[in-house]
């Protein structure tokens, strides 16, 4: 089991909207809400990377081998970036 705690503020103004854990061949997500805890447990083997979606700044990313997340140190603006944030608001608002 694979458990993850965010420290980010969860009002219902701004919150993460979703966590999820990507192996190489499965994703599983966990769907959060305002006033909630920013934490989710994953029962899934060699986690690659971590998602976030925070409803005010966006998608992005940790990778939980090295611990670095893209948002402190190297933002990439990419057109992906771009369409998986517009997914992500579509499904989750």
């Amino acid at each position: 089991e694979y458990y993850v705690r965010i420290e980010h503020e969860m009002t219902k103004k701004h919150y993460i909207s979703f966590i999820a854990a990507v192996s190489s061949d499965r994703i599983q997500l966990v769907k959060l809400y305002p006033e909630g805890n920013a934490e989710a447990r994953f029962k899934i083997n060699g986690v690659k990377k971590l998602y976030f979606y925070c409803n005010r700044s966006g998608l992005f990313y940790m990778n939980p081998v090295k611990g670095m997340d893209d948002r402190r140190n190297d933002y990439d603006d990419t057109q992906e970036r771009r369409q998986l944030e517009e997914a992500a608001k579509m499904l989750f608002g």
